[in-house]
């Protein structure tokens, strides 16, 4: 287990990388470059480390981890290296007859500091993309893995600071004591993935300051099997996303009491369909 954060230390690190930020460390686009390309770095050299983690905080396969989390996370990064450039130019835009004479564009600035709080389901992907894309962003960033992924709660908070600046991309290690300080602190966005009661907690924090927030909420990715579906054929399409991720991927096979309450509503829907094409003909 990572050693975890004091009160102390939660609000050194959130001014500290306010500092940071009012010190432009992270607005310059070749300073951005750097940090994702040593994100990107952390994420090679750690490699094996990373797979060994997810296999000890999830139990996932080698080859599991490698394709939903490491591959993905990766993908991110490249993107963000390969679009930066053009994310990052003015954007001409066209003004109003009041303003003929002018030109006008859009320029997309950083915000400040922002705080992602990780879930445990998924502890290298969702730290992965949210932070790739803040660093893009020209963000400074207070990270909060999940505790319940001790072991790459363990890893993030031991190397990352190796390649990533830690006053600009400090970490914030502890449990539900450490994240509700970390929410205590101004920030300038919340990325938050969880679940709906933890969402409302973290809603009622930004609300203190009015800070605009990102949730990622759980729910269900439902399967509707009717009376002519082939069962073999079924089994063999929902089995592997069921059991991913130790059961996590968010996908449910439904009751047959359920299949049939949704197969009567899609007849009753289907049926006010036809008499609504009907109404129009006549």
């Amino acid at each position: 287990m990572a050693h975890w954060s004091s009160k102390a230390q939660i609000v050194e690190a959130v001014a500290g990388a306010h500092a940071a930020f009012k010190a432009k460390k992270t607005r310059p686009v070749e300073c951005r470059r750097k940090h994702l390309e040593q994100l990107k770095l952390f994420m090679e050299e750690s490699k094996e480390d990373i797979l060994e983690a997810l296999h000890h905080d999830l139990g996932k396969p080698k080859n599991e981890g490698l394709l939903l989390e490491y591959a993905m996370a990766l993908s991110d990064i490249n993107r963000c290296l390969n679009e930066l450039d053009e994310w990052v130019k003015p954007e001409p835009v066209k003004t109003s007859l009041l303003f003929m004479m002018d030109d006008a564009c859009v320029r997309r600035l950083p915000l400040g500091v922002v705080t992602i709080i990780v879930p445990w389901n998924y502890p290298l992907l969702l730290t992965i993309q949210p932070l790739a894309g803040a660093i893009a962003a020209g963000n400074c960033v207070v990270l909060k893995p999940s505790e319940n992924a001790m072991a790459m709660e363990k890893l993030l908070c031991n190397k990352l600071h190796h390649y990533l600046d830690e006053e600009c991309f400090p970490i914030v290690c502890g449990g539900v004591e450490q994240s509700g300080i970390l929410l205590e602190q101004r920030v300038d966005h919340i990325f938050f993935t969880g679940c709906l009661s933890v969402a409302k907690i973290v809603m009622r924090a930004a609300s203190v300051f009015c800070t605009p927030i990102t949730l990622e909420l759980g729910g269900k990715s439902p399967v509707i099997v009717d009376s002519n579906s082939d069962l073999a054929t079924v089994a063999r399409r929902t089995i592997g996303p069921k059991i991913w991720n130790a059961g996590q991927a968010r996908v449910e096979c439904l009751t047959f009491k359920f299949l049939k309450l949704a197969h009567t509503n899609m007849a009753m829907l289907q049926g006010v369909c036809v008499s609504q094409k009907t109404a129009k003909l006549l």
